[in-house]
């Protein structure tokens, strides 16, 4: 450029000059490039120093996080295991050699079957680690592991499959020792079990003192009854015999004096003719049987409360099964006849040829009054919703039934032909306190205490269907009792709870 300007006129350049600028032209382009080149090069410095800073950064991150995930896997009390796809330990905690009781160095490369697992379960951990590689997804269980010492805990395990690249590298486990929890649930169930038990018993206890109380003053009210209706009972019926003798006496000595002296006097005639002596004649002995039959009547059911109270038979005894029924159906009869509301119910006695049976006789009685009482509520209920109607248009029967099923066994049977008793019922029909009657009507203690009164007799309570419907309730009893128990030490109910 220098030599440019000093040209002071137009001239021709020579071929030196024009070369030379030429070369100063190409210094010039070169130095442009180089100038541009090194700010490109400073700017691709600086960029892989921001770079570089920042993976610098990222690095020491990374080891943080790993120097922390270190430390929790060494301090956590969760085991934590890592395996291979072959299923082979490549890391194994301080928590999992506590738990287990094997040093990292005795567990690095083994199989689970040869660590933890008990034998009966090998066949299946190959299969359970192949679906955990192939799902790609975390599963949870609970098992027995067995330690170092062949001590048997009871483990959670959490599985999940280590991804990198999207191809699975491995699993994860982490393990925590639930041992003493599931010990402590297991005492916890027990011990609900337990005060489910006792409340039970309380409840059983409490329904005993009730019953027994409630027994006792039915009892002694039964028995003071009996008593004082027996006494002048025994007065009235030993005492018709000799009115009846008295009576016949005076009636024939009345006709012989007519035969001697068929004319009386007027007064005598009128009298006669008032009274209807006739009439007296043929009626007195018919009133005199007519008493007879009524007290007869009245020794029967006082022989009946008593048999049924059996209050003076507080030890096994002997007894005529027949005779406790036919105690319990004439305390029941008021309930059998039919009235202007609703018809009357028949009984049926298939009584078959028993021996005497050895029982508490009062205690048996009452599940006779008891299952009795039920099947009368059954079938006036059904007749009260149902038009009077039974099903199949019967009318409404109870039938009994005894039978001896071999030497030592007897069985007795009350069934009615009602609506019967749904098998959802049936399964509940002994527990306590349930009923399927309407509040106030029962308290749902009748069957339960009668279930248990036979059961304290060695025999069983059960409910079944019948062929027409209806429900029938079988005992069975041993003849022969192996008991010596005082009657007080079974329990009683009402009737027709």
């Amino acid at each position: 450029m220098l030599c440019i300007h000093q040209c002071a006129a137009p001239r021709a350049w020579q071929g030196t000059e024009i070369e030379f600028v030429s070369q100063i032209a190409t210094q010039l382009g070169v130095a442009l490039q180089q100038a541009e080149l090194l700010e490109r090069s400073r700017q691709q410095a600086l960029e892989l120093a921001t770079i570089n800073s920042n993976l610098e950064q990222e690095i020491i991150v990374r080891r943080q996080a790993e120097q922390r995930l270190s430390l929790f896997i060494q301090q956590t009390p969760l085991a934590v295991i890592e395996w291979d796809t072959n299923f082979r330990v490549t890391r194994w905690n301080p928590a999992a050699c506590q738990m287990f009781g094997y040093t990292a160095t005795e567990a690095m490369g083994r199989h689970p079957a040869q660590l933890v697992l008990p034998e009966e379960v090998w066949e299946s951990v190959d299969e359970n680690f192949t679906m955990l590689l192939t799902q790609n997804e975390g599963s949870r269980s609970t098992t027995e592991n067995l330690t170092k010492d062949g001590r048997l805990i009871v483990c959670e395990w959490y599985n999940t499959p280590l991804i990198d690249a999207g191809e699975v590298i491995g699993i994860a486990s982490l393990v925590l020792d639930i041992t003493e929890r599931v010990q402590a649930e297991a005492q916890l169930r027990q011990k609900t079990e337990q005060l489910q038990n006792a409340l039970q018993e309380l409840q059983h206890t409490q329904t005993h003192l009730i019953q027994s109380e409630k027994m006792s003053s039915l009892g002694q009210l039964v028995a003071g009854v009996a008593h004082e209706i027996n006494n002048p009972v025994n007065f009235i019926y030993g005492n018709i015999a000799h009115v009846d003798e008295y009576t016949q006496d005076l009636l024939g000595l009345l006709e012989l004096y007519q035969s001697y002296y068929p004319e009386a006097i007027a007064e005598i005639d009128a009298k006669i003719e008032d009274a209807d002596l006739e009439f007296i004649g043929e009626d007195l002995p018919k009133l005199l049987t007519s008493m007879r039959v009524g007290a007869e009547r009245i020794r029967e059911i006082v022989l009946s409360l008593r048999n049924f109270s059996r209050l003076d038979q507080a030890e096994v005894k002997p007894v005529d099964i027949h005779e406790g029924l036919d105690s319990t159906l004439m305390i029941l009869q008021h309930r059998l006849k039919p009235t202007a509301s609703r018809p009357g119910i028949d009984v049926v006695k298939e009584f078959g040829d028993l021996p005497e049976v050895e029982c508490f006789a009062g205690q048996l009685n009452q599940v006779f009054m008891n299952l009795l009482a039920n099947a009368i509520d059954a079938l006036q209920e059904y007749q009260d919703s149902h038009g009077k109607v039974m099903p199949n248009q019967q009318p409404a029967r109870i039938t009994i039934s005894t039978c001896g099923l071999d030497a030592e066994t007897v069985q007795i049977g009350i069934k009615d032909n009602g609506p019967g008793i749904p098998e959802e019922v049936r399964d509940r029909l002994f527990d306590p306190f349930f009923t399927t009657k309407p509040a106030g009507k029962g308290t749902g203690l009748g069957l339960s205490i009668s279930y248990q009164i036979v059961e304290k007799h060695q025999g069983t309570l059960r409910c079944r269907s019948t062929e027409d419907g209806g429900a029938e309730f079988v005992i069975k009893i041993p003849v022969k009792q192996a008991i010596s128990a005082k009657a007080d030490s079974l329990l009683l109910d009402n009737p027709a709870t």
